[in-house]
């Protein structure tokens, strides 16, 4: 069933194209009234670590986009840039409907599917294609990821990762992987290798992008893990919380810039490494290296013209 669904999806992206959501988008022609939508499947959320992808496959539902809700009847792709907001609805009580979520990361896209029934209310997939209640533990959440991958997943993950993504080239990366892990049926599902693959995955994104605004919610929702589980696997794996991983990276980053930039401002060091406080970032940075940031680059600055140190 998930290839039909990938062969349509892909389908769709050739002959319909996609509908691409930014922060900005909340002009709707026909929108509807919020009142009707109070208990919507999750709270509006937006991620700033990834992007994801819808395509209605079945019925028709109401779409959250940056606090406005529309109807979604027909199967074109929705691509939720990073930072909009979004979450779904019934339409109906009585009226069911099925989405396919694809969310890309470093190594592919992860898969699974939400939707809503009267006999059973919303739910997700689990790894046999069966359904998952909403009212799960994090830990049983995960079952519902399938990862297919590409040769030009790192590329795609790469303009997804943007600020303000070239339109044609994500089209042009997501029709080419979906079409070359169809080609090769190169599907993967969520087991003890791939979740030490999705700690490293984390690993390297924050190594690269530890100067954005991240939370370990944000975290959580690019792996499908619950933000306290991921963190869990992450300490028993490299014995740091995320948080202290993500401060440690920081720091040392910003270490490197005092070296290197001596004329560079403290506060632009700061933000330059993620911490827009600069009296927060000081503090941080006596505790990790026993000494302020002008005392560090100024003990650093004369070991540079007197290695020596008399």
């Amino acid at each position: 069933m998930l290839e039909e669904e990938l062969t349509r999806t892909l389908r769709s992206l050739c002959e319909d194209g996609a509908c691409y959501l930014s922060p900005s988008d909340v002009d709707f022609k026909a929108p509807l009234d919020p009142a009707d939508f109070t208990h919507a499947y999750y709270n509006p959320q937006r991620h700033w670590s990834h992007v994801e992808m819808i395509r209605l496959i079945h019925g028709e539902m109401a779409l959250h986009v940056n606090g406005v809700w529309t109807r979604l009847a027909d199967d074109k792709m929705r691509i939720f840039l990073q930072g909009t907001v979004h979450t779904e609805h019934y339409i109906r009580r009585d009226q069911s409907y099925t989405l396919l979520w694809l969310t890309i990361v470093p190594r592919g896209i992860d898969i699974h599917y939400t939707g809503y029934t009267p006999e059973i209310g919303y739910y997700r997939s689990d790894r046999g294609g069966g359904l998952v209640r909403t009212v799960t533990s994090g830990d049983d959440k995960r079952r519902g990821r399938v990862r297919i991958g590409s040769p030009v997943s790192i590329n795609l993950w790469r303009c997804a990762s943007e600020a303000s993504p070239s339109h044609p080239r994500f089209h042009y990366l997501l029709m080419e992987s979906l079409d070359s892990s169809l080609r090769n049926s190169n599907f993967t599902i969520d087991g003890d290798n791939q979740r030490t693959n999705v700690l490293q995955e984390i690993k390297e994104y924050l190594n690269e992008y530890y100067y954005k605004q991240l939370s370990i919610n944000d975290l959580g929702a690019m792996t499908q893990f619950s933000a306290p589980y991921l963190n869990r696997l992450f300490r028993e794996r490299y014995q740091l919380s995320l948080h202290d991983y993500l401060s440690q990276l920081r720091l040392s980053r910003a270490a490197v810039l005092l070296k290197d930039e001596p004329t560079m401002p403290i506060g632009k060091v700061a933000a330059a490494v993620g911490i827009p406080d600069q009296r927060y970032f000081s503090r941080c940075f006596h505790k990790e290296y026993g000494m302020t940031p002008g005392e560090y680059r100024e003990r650093n600055m004369d070991s540079h013209f007197n290695p020596s140190g008399k």
